[in-house]
């Protein structure tokens, strides 16, 4: 801590000797204290330095626990650009999106522990509409797996080491735009033997864009060690009039992703098996993303190694202060597998060729799901609706899928695989008192379906066997708030479930006074209550104090999904500020 404090004041004057430098920065402080021992002091600075044609930055970390992730104390991240007329140059930790994610994509994502962050150069040498960049750099990836010894929820325990090497020639010509791009990557870490390995990879690609007030076009095509491929499209047309949307816009967007021939074992391994895909790769998700908070629970979860694709949607102005979207989303494994007379898992096309469509074999492991909303105010500007549908419907995982032939020679399907069906209504409504007071009122409900569906031939249907204590679990979230414009607000809201999967249950629940308050209208055992109070200092400082429970379960940001625990009977302080 000590250190950090003299870094800080030591960067704090010499930049104030120099008054042509301008700095900016903020800082992110985050306490909790639960009941359940979730605890964690994260705390993060941003300094942003700039003068002529120099800019850098740095960020600094104390965190004893952070929220996910291991303790660190010390310089987190930092960077040193020069921005020429033709010469850029950025030295220290990079962030760099080529193409549209499929070779390179490098995110920094604190609410699921993900850093794909490169420690190296990039040189670019821009000439009017051409530029060409070279990449250097290692990377340091830490995530969590279960088959390595001291697993844990919030602390990863697995290290991977990337070499990384690339280039990159872009061109702008009108209305395109467009590259091609090249990444060699050699990746050291153990296997679950503790064996440390050496293994490449080499990616190749380009992407071409097309962009105009009528059509826009993007298409883009990776080959990864001669062995694997990705493709991504996307087409949208603008209308001034479709039916009774006026303007609107049709999208289509389609994904084939196969990098790795993957059995339903080894689907998400990456200690044994280091072929597919690698953390720099971020690939588009093609599918609706959601802020609603029941939805973002069950968000599906993307096989980047393995995934065919697309989303269909349409967007529009419905009448004069409403907004109209439609959205369909579907995908699936590009084959099936089947267990053998020796029960190992075998593909059963016997080719690499490639499947253009998603199937709706629910061997396949399909997903899709249908979503409509509608937003926006009446005339005099007081009152705000959101109305949205979600019905969705997930084959998490297979189990078992085999072929049984009979002792008089009858063949018989036996197979079993992991549901996940959900219909899903999100509800927000905002009244404005005046100028400065509104009230906010969130209400969302859904009927979850998930557990095993069963099949054998000599059974006369097929069994589905729920996670739940009941056949299907009702969600309900509620939200209600109060906010003064632009200096507080208050906001209560209650999660609650009439049942819950059975590990669950069986665990120990530690009820807040919220909840206890609430208990003749909701069960403790199945309620999630939390308080929060907001208030904003001028303009660059913002406190946020919370005081309750918060429901576990998987999170997702951009088709990566993690679990995370919950949260009971605590406090929670948040402090942003800028300066």
């Amino acid at each position: 801590m000590l250190s950090f404090i003299r870094y800080f004041i030591f960067l704090f004057i010499a930049t104030k000797i120099y008054s042509q430098v301008s700095v900016t920065s903020d800082l992110s402080s985050n306490y909790a204290n639960s009941q359940n021992d979730y605890n964690y002091f994260e705390n993060l600075m941003n300094i942003n330095v700039a003068s002529g044609n120099y800019m850098g930055w740095i960020e600094l970390e104390f965190s004893n626990p952070p929220i996910l992730g291991l303790d660190y104390k010390g310089i987190r991240k930092f960077r040193l650009d020069y921005i020429g007329d033709i010469t850029q140059l950025k030295i220290g930790d990079l962030y760099e999106y080529w193409g549209n994610g499929m070779i390179l994509n490098s995110v920094d994502d604190k609410s699921i522990d993900l850093d794909t962050g490169i420690r190296g150069a990039l040189l670019t040498l821009s000439r009017e509409q051409i530029d060409f960049s070279i990449l250097a750099g290692n990377q340091k990836i830490m995530r969590s797996s279960n088959q390595i010894s001291d697993y844990n929820e919030r602390i990863p325990n697995y290290k991977s080491d990337y070499n990384l090497y690339g280039s990159r020639l872009n061109f702008i010509y009108n209305n395109f735009s467009g590259g091609i791009h090249f990444i060699l990557a050699n990746q050291f870490d153990k296997n679950i033997n503790d064996i440390y390995k050496r293994n490449p990879h080499r990616l190749v690609g380009f992407n071409i864009d097309y962009f105009s007030e009528k059509l826009d076009l993007i298409f883009e095509y990776l080959s990864k060690d001669n062995n694997g491929s990705g493709l991504f499209a996307d087409l949208t047309v603008h209308k001034e009039k479709l039916i009774f949307l006026n303007p609107a816009s049709i999208g289509l967007t389609y994904k084939n992703y196969l990098f790795s021939f993957r059995s339903p074992n080894e689907r998400w391994d990456f200690v044994n098996n280091k072929i597919g895909i690698i953390p720099i790769q971020q690939m588009p998700t093609a599918f609706q993303l959601h802020s609603a908070y029941l939805l973002s629970r069950i968000t599906h979860v993307i096989d980047y190694n393995d995934e065919v694709g697309f989303n269909f949607n349409i967007k529009g102005k419905l009448f004069d202060n409403y907004e109209f979207l439609f959205s369909y989303s579907k995908s699936s494994r590009s084959d099936e597998w089947k267990l053998d007379d020796n029960y190992e898992w075998s593909k059963n096309k016997k080719n690499n060729s490639i499947t253009l469509t998603p199937s709706n074999n629910d061997l396949f492991n399909p997903f899709k799901e249908v979503y409509l909303e509608i937003d926006g105010f009446n005339n005099s500007g007081k009152h705000y609706y959101k109305f949205g549908f979600s019905s969705m419907r997930d084959i998490l995982e297979l189990y078992e899928n085999q072929k049984i032939i009979s002792h008089d020679a009858i063949t018989l399907n036996r197979y079993s695989y992991e549901l996940r069906s959900a219909q899903t209504f999100p509800i927000s409504y905002t009244y404005r008192l005046t100028d400065n007071h509104s009230v906010d009122f969130i209400f969302e409900y859904q009927s979850l379906k998930k557990g095993i569906v069963s099949n054998d031939d000599l059974q006369a249907k097929n069994l589905f066997s729920s996670n739940f204590s009941k056949p299907s679990q009702i969600n309900r979230f509620i939200n209600l708030g109060y906010s003064y414009s632009p200096k507080w607000s208050i906001n209560f809201s209650v999660d609650y479930a009439d049942t819950e999967e059975k590990i669950v249950l069986d665990g120990n629940r530690y009820n807040n006074l919220l909840e206890q308050l609430i208990s003749n209208f909701f069960n403790n055992e199945l309620t999630w209550a939390n308080l929060e109070i907001a208030y904003n200092f001028k303009q660059n400082y913002r406190l946020s104090v919370s005081y309750g429970s918060k429901r576990g379960g998987v999170y997702c940001s951009n088709g990566i999904c993690r679990y995370m625990q919950p949260f009971e009977n605590g406090f929670a302080i948040k402090m942003i500020s800028s300066f």
